[in-house]
């Protein structure tokens, strides 16, 4: 289970397909094999190795007189008020301090490893072992400075077991053989689990008490099953035997230590029936063996192979009928299989699918009808699906057998006029269907969205886009949504008020506050970039501030920390970099450095032309500011006629000028400490003139300490500063003149260090969270294993498609991965690289293989349950734009340039095969989308000069006479051109653009994305003029892709500059759902 080994309760338990390269790191961990001994250098108080041997001594933790075992003392961790202490014993065992030190290491959690112990409460460093006295309390800590304001002890200590010898009892006939060496005699026995021959005869025998074959045949299940799922199979190995003990006649059935015995009435076998609960096509009827002496964990392994569910991912077997119980040990199975033939076997989504759906469709409590089993059903889907049945068999059906002269005729005879529109100024036909569609009213449809999963983490920028809060959830945001996430909870709040992506973060000092600033939005009617500040438990708004001054965006935000986070300060990302001092609570301008238009001397207040990464107030003292970015570290002050002037003669590079200045942090003296894009930290000291200058004697050592850019520093409460920079990671003493303490580097693959911050900031045990370049969160500390606790893509998204049988989806991007996502508990499966980058996605109607089309020219198929490649075909030199599989399954079509490749698919996706001549040409520019219709007979594509053409694959060229297919029934609706959608065209804006849309599997609802990154929902078909809709704006830039799951309960969405990926929840408009309150900026539809 090596992929899927975690530390703590971690979302990311994810497995890596292996693509095109062996060995490619896993998912949630960092580190193979154990870590390094601590390292050692000059003047560190660590041995070159060794440890304490405790191997034959037991704890002595909680032990109340000393005796012989040496001398018996308690050590508390430096800062820490609610540490309970840890108590041991000093005796001849430990030869060194060295010694002990390392021990104490792996018992008490700090940053950088126990380095120092201390006599409480007179603070004396320990410096030798004879030193110790018995009884007394000592601190443990990693710096040479021990924290006199903590009462160490004063917790009160949990009360340890006792280790009394138990006294003596009557025991159990049953348990002689525990007690006693009882000789054992050897039956052989068969396995548990045997997959049925053709015969089943064998279901009523009694098992034999020797058997000698477990090679079994598979039951046969369809016709077209594929020859390698009726493989034999072994479950156990030949010569397993079962132990029966003469004296207590007693056998163990299973690992749980359940007890029968063999003096009973043997049970006769029974035929089961086990199914994957991710692909009900996968099902295997075994025989049952009650008599078995197989361990309960070995038949779960044998079920999870069985079932084809990759190592380590197998959760549970479940029973097939409701309650939908899980089986925890073997006499469970056993009272089971008495009641139950059928089972379900899962993998990392954890329940049975009918729990899920059940959960799913749970009524709302405020609802009068929504009590279970009394819902009515919607009588528009029955009334629809009439509607489906009938165009299906009359138009389409009848005319499949008629030759084109006959279709003409018939088409003039019907008199099937056009309907002309207007695409951006070229005018288009489109023919309606001859029956029209009592749904297509052009009213609003009864669904409504509502955001359930946010994936991924916008780290690209370096900027502080990563909290903590008090009750230790994490906040961060993706295009226009801020995100709570709760880790223990498995759960995410949303903040949608925003219209445009959020650029910059702050949180309040009292962490009860966040303020989030957003860009300039395209388009003519959008809303001026504004900061709000609001509630982070409840999202409630409290204040929208600077509508009238931000023309450009906000680049930075920041509260300050002396007035306990009265003052905001916000830097715009205009040309000008004007930075103002708010009053945030009175939504009152304090000060702010752009001259007003009778103040001539501009250069006085002028922020800088340069670029601005960041700013932040001095901690102690709020009339000062520093702002850092292209080649400049600014210190300013504010005066009380509310101007900003900048101190000249602070933050001045006596030498060499770094590039950009990346991250800044604060020593506990008041020190200004910078990093910088050569790799240096640097140390600002404050004069008595208030300036801020170079601390030559300790910032040269610290000149190029990293090899690139320092984007993160962290000061902890212990005065460790962390620094990050690139994929390494340093810790440096402040209380020992910054002295290098220990160096930790993660994979390349976890991308660049952006941010770096503790669980908290009053803990020392050395926890950490990281965001990183590729969008990622990672949890772990310079002791233990780092471990994913977000993960997404870091480029675009470009290619997203959905399970046809299971809850899942697959995700493609420009950043040539391959993502395959569980939908109920957003975890990431596997993750495969292709080498290439990734255009588009499409699975074949069973679900089995995937392909992408690349920018290359090439497609790679890959295994859909593992990710492995599987084929790959070079098609053509440009990319491949959209890529499909007929419902059949027999073709696939990928879209190059103007051109549309067709390819038999043989083997069940293993195999292809040009078709024919091939090709399809007539476009006069790139394909965009293509659909096939339900009979596998015809195709509609659409080019980016908005031509939809349609394809008859029987004679391999264009069907000019839309009119013939007018009735047609296309198996998807990614085209973003047809009459079923004029009413969407025609809500559009000037400069506005359908990019992508998809129809619900049920006919019901139309999803349209466009390219202002807003996500419209209407009702299908949309036909009428001005039809309604409800919107959201979940992104700034284009949404890129839309996707129905297979049951429509979700739907899947991509888009915007940070690789945003959207997981929406399809609701009922009649149900329940509480909105957020009432905003003038509010983009949420509250129906």
């Amino acid at each position: 289970m090596d992929y899927y080994d975690y530390d703590g309760p971690h979302r990311a338990h994810t497995q890596q397909g292996n693509g095109y390269r062996q060995g490619y790191p896993t998912g949630n961990r960092y580190d193979n094999g154990a870590y390094d001994n601590p390292d050692t250098y000059q003047g560190l108080r660590y041995p070159s190795g060794g440890s304490m041997d405790h191997d034959d001594e037991p704890d002595t933790l909680g032990r109340t007189k000393l005796g012989k075992r040496g001398k018996l003392v308690t050590f508390y961790r430096n800062g820490d008020n609610n540490f309970k202490g840890f108590q041991t014993s000093i005796n001849s065992k430990i030869r060194s301090l060295e010694t002990l030190l390392v021990d104490l290491t792996s018992k008490i959690p700090t940053t950088t490893g126990i380095r120092y112990i201390f006599t409480w409460p007179d603070c004396k460093e320990v410096r030798d072992l004879s030193e110790f006295e018995g009884g007394r309390s000592y601190i443990a800590s990693c710096v040479k400075k021990v924290n006199k304001t903590i009462n160490y002890g004063s917790v009160s200590r949990e009360q340890f077991w006792q280790t009394k010898k138990p006294s003596a009892g009557r025991h159990r006939e049953d348990d002689k053989r525990f007690l006693y060496n009882i000789k054992p005699k050897q039956v052989n026995r068969p396995p548990v689990l045997s997959r049925m021959s053709a015969g089943i005869a064998a279901a009523n025998e009694t098992p034999r008490e020797t058997d000698t074959s477990d090679t079994f045949n598979t039951w046969p299940r369809s016709q077209n099953m594929k020859a390698k799922n009726r493989k034999s199979r072994n479950f156990q190995d030949d010569d397993s035997v079962a132990m029966d003990y003469e004296d207590t006649n007693t056998r163990r059935s299973g690992s749980n230590g359940d007890i029968t015995s063999p003096n009973q009435k043997p049970t006769p076998g029974k035929v089961l029936t086990v199914v994957n609960n991710l692909n009900r096509q996968i099902e295997e009827k075994v025989m049952f063996n009650p008599g078995t002496t197989q361990e309960f964990e070995e038949i779960m392994e044998d079920i999870s192979d069985m079932m084809k569910i990759p190592q380590g991912a197998f959760t549970g077997l479940f029973a097939g009928t409701h309650p939908f119980k899980k089986i925890e040990s073997f006499s469970q199975l056993l009272r089971t299989v008495e009641k139950c033939d059928k089972f379900i076997a899962c993998s990392l989504e954890g329940v049975p699918q009918e729990i899920l759906k059940r959960e799913r469709e749970a009524p709302s409590s405020n609802s009068s009808n929504d009590s279970t089993g009394m819902r009515k059903p919607r009588k528009h889907s029955r009334r629809y699906e009439n509607l489906e049945i009938d165009s299906m068999s009359s138009p389409e059906q009848m005319s499949r057998h008629e030759s084109t002269e006959d279709r003409l005729n018939r088409a003039k005879l019907l008199n099937v006029k056009p309907v002309t529109v207007d695409i951006h100024g070229l005018r288009r036909e489109f023919y309606a269907p001859s029956k029209t569609n009592p749904e297509d009213n052009g009213a609003k449809p009864d669904k409504k969205l509502k955001l359930e999963w946010v994936y991924g983490y916008r780290g690209q920028e370096a900027k502080n886009n990563l909290y903590v809060l008090r009750t230790g959830e994490l906040v961060y945001y993706v295009a226009t949504v801020a995100i709570v996430y709760d880790k223990e909870k498995e759960t995410q709040k949303h903040y949608m008020e925003h219209t445009e992506d959020i650029t910059c973060m702050a949180l309040h000092p009292t962490q009860n506050y966040v303020a989030t600033g957003q860009q300039v939005g395209s388009s003519a009617t959008a809303i001026l970039p504004h900061i709000r500040i609001w509630d982070a438990k409840s999202l409630y708004t409290y204040k929208e501030i600077g509508l009238d001054l931000f023309q450009y965006g906000i680049n930075t935000l920041a509260f300050s920390t002396e007035s306990g986070g009265d003052l905001l300060l916000a830097v715009d990302a205009s040309d000008r970099h004007v930075l103002s001092v708010w009053d945030w609570q009175a939504g009152t301008l304090t000060a702010k450095t752009t001259p007003t238009k009778w103040e001539c001397d501009y250069s006085k207040f002028a922020t800088t032309s340069e670029v601005v990464i960041s700013g932040c107030f001095y901690p102690q003292d709020d009339t000062i500011i520093i702002t850092y970015g292209r080649q400049h570290i600014f210190f300013w002050k504010i005066f009380q006629d509310s101007k900003i002037y900048r101190d000249k003669k602070s933050g001045v590079f006596n030498d060499e000028v770094p590039k950009f200045v990346t991250s800044v942090a604060f020593a506990p003296n008041g020190d200004v400490i910078s990093g910088d894009s050569n790799g240096s930290i640097l140390i600002w000291s404050r004069n008595d003139s208030d300036q801020f200058a170079i601390n030559r004697h300790i910032s040269d050592h610290m000149s190029h300490a990293h090899h690139k850019s320092v984007f993160a520093l962290c000061m902890k409460a212990d005065g460790i500063l962390l620094s990050g920079a690139g994929s390494e990671i340093k810790a440096w003493d402040t209380s020992s003149e910054y002295r290098f303490i220990k160096e930790r580097m993660l994979p390349d693959t976890a991308g660049t260090i952006r941010n770096m911050l503790p669980h908290n900031q009053q803990d020392t045990d050395g926890q950490l969270y990281i965001g990183t370049a590729n969008n990622s969160i990672l949890e772990g500390s310079l002791q233990n294993k780092f471990t994913y606790l977000i993960q997404g893509h870091h480029k675009e998204v470009s290619g997203l498609t959905c399970h046809p049988t299971e809850q899942t989806f697959i995700t493609a991007g420009l950043d040539k991965e391959v993502c395959k996502w569980a939908l109920y508990t957003h975890n990431l499966i596997w993750k495969s690289n292709i080498g290439l980058e990734c255009v588009c996605v499409a699975f074949d109607p069973q679900g089995l293989v995937m392909a992408i089309g690349t920018t290359a020219g090439r497609f790679v198929i890959l295994d859909s349950s593992s990710g492995n490649h599987v084929a790959s075909i070079q098609v053509g030199n440009d990319d491949i734009t959209t890529i499909s599989f007929s419902p059949d399954g027999k073709m696939l079509a990928a879209g190059c340039q103007d051109n549309i490749f067709l390819y038999q698919v043989l083997d069940d996706g293993q195999c292809f095969r040009k078709h024919k001549t091939g090709v399809l040409s007539g476009h006069s520019n790139y394909i965009r989308q293509l659909d096939w219709s339900t009979d596998s007979r015809y195709i509609q594509s659409v080019s980016a000069d908005y031509d939809l053409m349609y394809w008859d694959i029987g004679k391999m060229q264009c069907e000019k006479q839309g009119a013939l297919l007018r009735d047609s029934l296309w198996t998807t609706q990614s085209a973003t051109l047809g009459h079923a959608l004029l009413g969407a065209w025609s809500n559009l804006e000037k400069d506005e653009d359908i990019v992508c849309t998809a129809r619900s599997n049920k006919h019901i609802t139309l999803a349209v994305g466009d390219n202002t990154g807003s996500l419209r929902l209407y009702k299908y078909p949309c036909s009428k003029q001005k039809a309604d809709f409800i919107a959201m704006k979940p992104y700034s830039k284009s949404t890129n892709n839309v996707c129905y799951t297979n049951d429509d309960t979700f739907l899947i969405t991509s888009g915007g500059s940070d690789a945003g990926l959207m997981q929406w929840c399809i609701k009922d408009n009649k149900q329940a759902m509480l909105p957020l309150p009432a905003s003038p900026f509010s983009m949420q539809d509250t129906l």
